[in-house]
């Protein structure tokens, strides 16, 4: 269970919104806001994280566009070995999302790639 602070107990209880200012008889946040300040916000920052994801799925796209590659074409890399000679090619999809451009390659161990180091892979013969 979680345990309040002092300053917390008493900003939950009834009274005014630190927001709006509003008296709010059925109680408050945390915060202190009352309920329709606490919905406001949290809308706000759920369009502020959407807006977010979409600007770095842009540049996620021109990261890849840069380098003739789209979406979700298969990449691959050479991973050289850390114990030895040798190494794995790695292959995966170019994909975008909140990081911006990375490489998605599930059989590989780290799943979530940086893309600098990869490149289109050549088409099947």
């Amino acid at each position: 269970m979680a345990r309040f602070t002092p300053e917390e107990l008493e900003l939950s209880a009834p009274g005014d919104c630190t927001r709006c200012g509003q008296d709010s008889p059925d109680g408050r946040n945390t915060a202190g806001m009352c309920n329709t300040c606490h919905n406001a916000q949290y809308y706000e920052r759920k369009a502020q994280e959407k807006k977010e994801l979409e600007s770095q799925k842009a540049k996620g796209r021109e990261y890849w566009a840069a380098r003739g590659i789209k979406v979700g074409d298969t990449v691959q890399t050479f991973a050289p070995s850390m114990l030895g000679f040798g190494g794995v090619t790695v292959i995966g999809k170019a994909k975008v999302g909140i990081v911006g451009a990375y490489v998605s390659a599930p059989r590989y161990q780290a799943g979530r790639l940086a893309p600098a180091y990869f490149h289109k892979a050549p088409a099947p013969a």
